[in-house]
């Protein structure tokens, strides 16, 4: 047995800041840009540039230029 767990932070109950989310923003880092980062984790563009927009907006901080 071994134990797992999953650690998110929310702000007025809405996610903000997740393992996948930084994960997100480690790729964006590593390739410069959403669209490849997106194709990196196998997600669509439009679904990675949301939680991008999602975090910028909850936490009123620009994370990506």
């Amino acid at each position: 047995m071994e134990p797992e767990f999953n650690l998110w932070i929310e702000v007025d109950d809405q996610v903000v800041l997740s393992r996948w989310r930084v994960e997100l923003l480690q790729a964006i880092d590593e390739t410069g840009s959403i669209s490849r980062a997106a194709g990196q984790m196998g997600v669509p563009y439009r679904r990675a540039w949301q939680k991008v927009h999602e975090m910028q907006q909850r936490l009123n901080e620009k994370l990506v230029t």
